[in-house]
């Protein structure tokens, strides 16, 4: 709902550190996910997860920017 709402307002929109998981082209939620991921508001996405599958399987735009980064969770062991 939220890049369906971002995308009608043409809000530029970056995903930080997502998890990714398979894709199945035969699951409706999978199918409305990879649509809505692929708006050309979404802009960058982030992931700490298999960054192949992500832009193999889900990414299918080639001006959204994909990088892999570490796990937030892991984040408050850093000292800065």
């Amino acid at each position: 709902m939220v890049l369906k709402y971002t995308h009608s307002r043409n809000t530029p929109v970056m995903l930080s550190a997502v998890g990714v998981e398979g894709f199945d082209k035969n699951n409706k939620s999978c199918i409305a996910l990879r649509e809505a991921i692929n708006f050309n508001n979404v802009k960058i996405i982030t992931t700490w997860d298999d960054i192949e599958l992500l832009q193999n399987k889900w990414v299918f735009q080639n001006n959204i920017l994909t990088d892999k980064v570490a796990d937030p969770a892991c984040v408050h062991h850093l000292k800065f």
